[in-house]
């Protein structure tokens, strides 16, 4: 087969007509050796070569022609029903494979054998719609309607085509590894219309975005298939299955993550540099990139669980900066140098004041949001909105929130005088940002009374946990 030549390969199949179909010790056949030999494949095919016959890694030979980029072999495997998904995996695996061959051409061919396939579904469903109660939606039977399609009829014992490209769990395909707008765009015309649809996990296409974001997809690309997820009919302000976050919620915490990378990996760090390599990493986007993290993050949308750390649910910009705070904590202020961990958080502060400023058109709702949220963070307050580990994720129980909250009732009350004192004045946030944050603001925290509030109530827990029963109790 390594030969390519049709004299040989016939003589071998005359010879003996079990070759068609012979398995090494890796399980490959000789289609998936002659994947990139479409005229090798056309023979094998009229052989009666098993078009479904996977190695043991689970690879097929339509993976295989897909992985040599060979269009005219993915064509003649498709037209001889080569199965679309991988089994072991439950996904649209030929739609990944498409994706990740980056040819126009071998992307429009499987796009079309999709639809081709699930067409075949519908007509099937039709057929037999006098013993199955369905209701078929044509406008939208492409996409996850197909796996609705499809499990009635076999609980009704009507096999459905064994080639049918819907996998055993209920995912879209929007969902696929890699998908970019322009592959989003092909499959949207082709009649794939759920791009908001939740899979078994509860995870729509957007929400997914953010565990790719961990494993191979580039910021900038995860943010341009948000617009288009957005622009086509995905809601961003659809709630989280494991927390009372939305979808906004999580890109600002992902763009924290991506901020502190390009910032903390990027050399030594000083205020120069957080202010340049913060500036550098939002102009590397591009314009409509930028428009959507500023409505992302300015936009007025608090989630349902109130901490000490907002005025009413954190909006996204919160989420954003306590992934920032964490990771300054986190890495330790070894990484500043002879500048305080504390200060580097308030350069950061100061990058982002400038970035979202000219977007706030007279709201200074925000301006108190970040105020309130240095604040209670310098106070050493704990967040009891959410997830240690996550900015994003809830897991604090009502009466783990309640018995913080009384712990820290004194701080509590503390970070509310201060903050009522605060007056934001645009023109000082604009132009002295640091000054008024780093020197007046935490300065007047410095001379509060919280510090001494602090050290009696935590001898007053202390003798709490040592069983000393106290007359008087600050608590």
């Amino acid at each position: 087969m390594c030969t390519q030549s049709e004299s040989l390969l016939r003589r071998a199949l005359a010879n003996n007509q079990t070759y068609v179909d012979f398995q090494d010790r890796k399980g490959r056949t000789p289609l998936h050796f002659a994947a990139n030999w479409p005229y090798g494949v056309a023979i094998l095919l009229g052989r009666g070569a098993d078009i479904r016959k996977t190695d043991r890694f689970g690879w097929s030979p339509l993976h295989y022609a897909y992985s040599l980029k060979c269009l005219a072999s993915v064509q003649l495997m498709l037209q001889a029903d080569s199965v679309l998904y991988n089994g072991q995996s439950c996904t649209i695996a030929v739609l990944e494979d498409g994706i990740a061959s980056r040819d126009t051409q071998i992307l429009e061919v499987t796009i079309a054998a999709l639809v081709e396939r699930r067409l075949r579904l519908e007509r099937l469903a039709e057929a037999k719609a006098s013993t199955v109660a369905l209701e078929l939606r044509h406008d939208k039977m492409f996409d996850n309607q197909a796996f609705e399609t499809q499990t009635p009829l076999e609980s009704s014992a009507i096999p459905a085509d064994e080639a049918s490209p819907v996998a055993a769990i209920l995912e879209s395909v929007y969902q696929a590894k890699n998908l970019d707008c322009w592959a989003a765009d092909k499959l949207f015309c082709a009649g794939f219309r759920h791009v908001d649809r939740v899979d078994e996990t509860g995870l729509t296409p957007l929400m997914k975005l953010r565990i790719q974001l961990f494993t191979s997809r580039p910021f900038a690309d995860a943010l341009k298939l948000g617009i288009w997820l957005t622009s086509h009919g995905a809601i961003i302000c659809r709630t989280l299955p494991t927390s009372s976050a939305s979808v906004r919620h999580q890109l600002g915490a992902d763009f924290g993550y991506y901020l502190m990378e390009a910032i903390w990996f990027g050399g030594p760090v000083s205020h120069q540099t957080i202010r340049a390599r913060f500036h550098s990493t939002i102009f590397d986007l591009d314009d409509h990139c930028r428009a959507f993290l500023l409505d992302i993050l300015t936009r007025d949308k608090a989630d349902n669980w109130v901490c000490a750390c907002s005025y009413h649910g954190c909006r996204a910009l919160i989420k954003m900066l306590r992934v920032c705070y964490s990771f300054v904590d986190g890495i330790g202020e070894k990484t500043f140098g002879t500048f305080p961990a504390e200060m580097g958080k308030i350069w950061l502060i100061g990058a982002l004041v400038d970035f979202v400023m000219p977007y706030l058109r007279g709201d200074d709702s925000l301006l108190r949001e970040i105020v309130r949220f240095v604040t209670f963070d310098r106070l050493d307050l704990t967040h009891t909105c959410c997830n240690t580990d996550s900015p994003i994720e809830d897991c604090l129980k009502v009466a783990e929130v309640q018995e913080i909250r009384e712990e820290e009732r004194l701080i509590s009350n503390d970070l509310e005088e201060l903050l009522a004192s605060f007056e934001p004045n645009r023109e000082e946030f604009e132009a002295l940002l640091e000054s008024l944050l780093g020197k007046h603001w935490l300065s007047r925290m410095g001379h509060s009374p919280y510090e001494k509030k602090i050290s009696a109530h935590d001898s007053v827990l202390q003798a709490r946990k040592l069983g000393v029963i106290l007359e008087w109790d600050p608590a």
